[in-house]
């Protein structure tokens, strides 16, 4: 599994903090959802 550098997860995290807000979830389905997304993420893009 590749390293994300430091830059991009902090690009990760405020897109998730957006997101979080946007969609107004409660804290327990972003925790499910969040590795998941990352995972996808780091499947289809090579960092």
């Amino acid at each position: 599994m590749p390293q994300l550098s430091p830059m991009s997860w902090t690009i990760i995290l405020i897109l998730a903090l957006i997101f979080m807000k946007m969609m107004d979830f409660n804290k327990k389905e972003v925790i499910k959802l969040i590795p998941k997304n990352i995972m996808n993420m780091q499947k289809k893009w090579s960092w």
